[in-house]
């Protein structure tokens, strides 16, 4: 399985994500927000649209790491990513 990741190195979450995915040999295509505008920008095109980041921006948070899955499914839960990748 591949996944997209967006976040950035400066946080400990994204961090921390990064490194269990790797344990776990799952493919990562980490798109820091530090290296590219246009990662930023894809990023925002879902926290914009869609209403699970609602709570999280009234709580003035960013919702990171943020990963899209092969069949498109959105999560902010590296367990769910996990627990996918492990059904394939």
């Amino acid at each position: 399985m591949k996944v997209i990741m967006y976040g950035t190195l400066i946080c400990e979450d994204c961090v921390e994500a990064l490194k269990v995915l790797e344990e776990k040999k799952i493919d990562v295509d980490f798109r820091d927000f530090n290296e590219k505008t246009e990662n930023i920008k894809g990023f925002l095109k879902y926290r914009d649209e869609l209403a699970m980041f609602d709570e999280i921006k009234k709580e003035n948070k960013i919702g990171i790491p943020c990963f899209v899955l092969e069949d498109e499914t959105i999560t902010l839960d590296v367990e769910e990513v996990m627990k996918k990748a492990e059904c394939e």
